[in-house]
């Protein structure tokens, strides 16, 4: 066979090979075959991350620039697209916080909700061993907000951490109860007697030399629970709203359930959803109330 007959056929079969090399190549990524999906799902998540990390960077821009409403609504994106990230969360709760105590208008609901996420943030990381950074939130929580609202669990949790090794707590002292206070021992025999009316005179006495907040959750639950009975429903809606806070679960299902009596398809079932998503955080195991799972797919929670 003549060379250039040789030369010509090695340069057409080069030519062929190269061809249908490309054709496979191009079926594999554009038609069905068991490796397109990865191939083009490792694309698009090349692509998403590189989103996520410009909408990170412009978050954090517009809130060093004090544009709080802005972030909140960049970080809240973050959050939904990248949910078991800190940083998000984080990014979520400062621009909540700012926006409710540094602007010209104050928003208590705003503030409400970057704690549940400072509260997430907290939970994320003293589960990553992250100990001396929760304490330092912590520390910076306490003012804004009480220790009661972050939550008892967190500040055992975070003294714990806090505690040099091998230093032993000290023994919890006895608080004196008032045996003497009058009031208090009258607001229960009119209780236990049924006679709500004057309990309710009493509890109105009590209420008005106490703070609220340093009433303990069970006598606020037995409070609100005579206000029903005489029709006080602004008293019971406060009082099991400071329930709804700080009770332990029992007391705190009860007190959701009756709130939404009031609030929900109202202008305070926004306020009603915080203290739900709350109830949640503060303890894990609530969804085995039947009476709570209900509230939630009213809330659409």
């Amino acid at each position: 066979m003549p060379a250039s007959l040789n030369s010509f056929m090695g340069t057409d079969w080069l030519v062929l090979g190269g061809f249908f090399i490309a054709l496979i190549v191009w079926v594999m990524v554009f038609h069905n075959n068991p490796f397109k999906g990865h191939i083009i799902s490792r694309w698009k998540g090349l692509k998403k991350k590189a989103d996520h990390q410009v909408l990170l960077e412009e978050a954090h821009q517009v809130m060093a620039e004090g544009h709080w409403g802005l972030a909140e609504e960049k970080f809240r994106l973050l959050v939904s697209l990248r949910p078991d990230d800190l940083e998000p969360h984080f990014g979520l709760a400062e621009s909540l916080f700012n926006e409710s105590v540094k602007g010209v208008k104050k928003y208590p609901a705003k503030q409400a909700e970057a704690l549940i996420h400072y509260r997430w943030v907290l939970d994320h990381l003293l589960q990553t061993g992250k100990t001396k950074e929760a304490v330092a939130l912590y520390q910076k929580l306490i003012g804004p907000y009480r220790p009661e609202d972050i939550g008892e669990r967190f500040g055992s949790l975070v003294l714990t951490a806090a505690r040099p090794p091998g230093d032993v707590p000290a023994a919890p002292q006895d608080v004196p109860k008032d045996k003497g206070n009058k009031l208090h021992a009258d607001f229960g025999s009119f209780e236990s007697a049924g006679n709500y009316a004057q309990a309710k005179v009493v509890l109105d006495e009590i209420l008005s030399r106490e703070d609220i907040h340093g009433l303990t959750p069970a006598f606020l639950s037995r409070a609100g629970e005579v206000c029903l009975r005489v029709q006080a429903i602004g008293n019971a809606e406060r009082l099991f709203e400071e329930v709804a806070r700080r009770g332990d679960v029992n007391q705190t299902v009860r007190a959701l359930e009756i709130l939404a009596r009031y609030w929900l398809k109202n202008r305070k079932q926004a306020d009603l959803l915080l203290l739900y998503k709350d109830s949640q955080f503060r303890f894990p195991t609530i969804d085995v109330f039947p009476e709570w799972v209900e509230l939630g797919e009213k809330l659409k929670a």
